[in-house]
């Protein structure tokens, strides 16, 4: 049986889940994440629509990923911010 299209593939980056991380790419059908494939894997993943994602991070399921810190450092404060990375997907709100 032949792999059904999703709606969406990010393609080829650094893929971090609960279980570990790859290099690999992401299937989305139908708002939700349908799909995760290895790089080296013979099955790609087809979609109507695709990303390229070579030398990005891709984090599947995490809805806002960005950081707010700040430590008391002697007499001055530390701050960082990690920017946040709007998914191309719409949240299951």
């Amino acid at each position: 049986m032949a792999e059904p299209i999703m709606d969406l593939v990010i393609e080829d980056g650094g893929v971090v889940h609960e279980t570990g991380r790859f290099i690999g790419s992401v299937g989305i059908k139908g708002g939700k994440i349908a799909a995760l494939r290895n790089s080296w894997s013979s099955a790609r993943l087809r979609g109507k629509r695709t990303i390229d994602a070579r030398g990005k991070l891709v984090l599947p399921g995490v809805i806002d990923v960005h950081v707010h810190m700040q430590m008391p450092l002697a007499a001055c404060t530390l701050r960082t911010t990690l920017r946040a990375v709007r998914s191309p997907v719409p949240s299951a709100e």
